[in-house]
């Protein structure tokens, strides 16, 4: 006979009483007979009742069984309990259930353990710290993953198909419900738990509207863009070019895990964003010219490599202006990308770039909108040129 243990939090019980407008009622009814020797100094010798929690237990008066060779004892217990409902369903506050030992505490704004005070109009919103983003994207952490659905909102995806919607926080704070969070396994919460801190900022605009004002996202994330421009040039150049040298490496996925975009104070993280993104995109080669049509279109404006043969062919294909908005988006990144990998400064490639001031995730989204620019218009040359 197999007996199989189910244990149901007490909580979520009432929960589910409240649902159903029920009480439990649970009766309980055990019985044991104990042997004890002639020579024992028994505390009682009558019959006795005892009051328990919610019942009685009953001893009898001690018999004599001789061919137990003994005295016998009979208990026996008869308890009922009575589980109410709960007053109002409460399966995500957190604080509620801490007996359970199944959540993990989250610091509100005021750096106190946050309690949810149910609202429908304001839902209670955890701060997390940037560095919980080292959790994710990680060969060690696999199911661990981020990716930026667009500008201001970000999506962490945890073992369980568990995830959250976050607000990717221009201060550099990583922003996401309360609620949301009481619906992770007790694992992945621990895990996040530790990041939560006092209130830095407002959430983006974007999150905000997407819980607050129930204005449904858009999703359109620059690694999305760009992959798919990214194939179509790939594609496009192998169809014309007569040079049959790769120039615009295939589209992969690891641009979803590299296109978050970084803190406002974080140099480093955005040189390197630049750098991937530049390789992710051109083949290294120090061509400094295209075959195409038996003729040869030489780099743009001293580019070297990859990138300055695909501008030789925009401008030689197409006008002025799109050969300006090509150099515009791709010497760009190529410019960005020394500082990570040929120790430029952080100073003279922005000088360089005409990019004003340090605030790095305003810097991500520029640099984002002229690759994305560059690879349209790249595309539309070459389609004019096909037609």
């Amino acid at each position: 006979m197999s007996t199989t243990l189910k244990v149901i939090a007490y909580d979520e019980l009432r929960d589910y009483l409240a649902a159903r407008g029920k009480h439990l009622l649970i009766y309980r009814w055990a019985e044991r007979h104990v042997i004890f020797s002639y020579d024992t100094d028994l505390p009682w010798t009558d019959e006795s009742t005892r009051q328990v929690d919610g019942g009685q237990l009953v001893l009898s008066a001690p018999w004599d069984n001789q061919r137990k060779s003994g005295l016998i004892i009979r208990s026996e217990l008869d308890q009922y309990f009575l589980i109410p409902p709960a007053k109002s369903p409460s399966h995500w506050r957190l604080s509620q259930r801490r007996e359970v030992e199944y959540y993990a505490d989250f610091v509100d704004e005021h750096g106190d353990v946050a309690e949810e005070q149910y609202s429908p109009g304001k839902p209670q919103i955890i701060s997390l710290n940037r560095s919980v983003l080292t959790q994710f994207n990680t060969a060690s952490r696999p199911g661990w993953e981020a990716e930026e659905t667009d500008q201001g909102r970000i999506y962490l995806s945890m073992p369980g198909h568990e995830g959250l919607l976050c607000s990717n926080s221009k201060h550099g704070q990583i922003q996401v419900l309360l609620r949301d969070l009481g619906k992770l396994s007790r694992q992945n919460q621990q895990t996040i738990a530790p990041y939560s801190e006092t209130k830095r900022g407002e959430p983006t605009p974007e999150w905000y509207d997407c819980f607050f004002n129930c204005i449904p996202p858009e999703p359109n994330p620059w690694h999305k863009q760009i992959r798919e421009l990214q194939q179509q040039l790939h594609d496009a150049l192998h169809t014309i070019v007569i040079d049959l040298n790769p120039i615009v490496c295939p589209p992969n996925d690891d641009l979803r895990r590299v296109l978050i975009r970084p803190h406002r104070d974080d140099e480093q993280a955005f040189f390197k964003i630049a750098a991937m993104l530049r390789n992710s995109l051109f083949i290294d080669s120090k061509r400094q010219t295209m075959w195409f049509r038996d003729e040869v279109c030489p780099a743009f404006d001293d580019e070297r490599g990859s990138i300055g043969a695909v501008q030789g062919l925009i401008r030689h294909l197409g006008d002025d202006e799109q050969a300006k908005t090509a150099k515009t988006g791709f010497s760009t990144l190529n410019l960005f990308r020394q500082v990570d990998a040929h120790n430029k400064t952080a100073e003279s490639a922005l000088t360089d770039a005409k990019y004003e001031g340090t605030d790095y995730a305003e810097h991500y989204t520029r640099l984002m909108t002229d690759v994305v620019r560059a690879l349209k218009t790249s595309l539309q040359v070459l389609d004019d040129d096909q037609s």
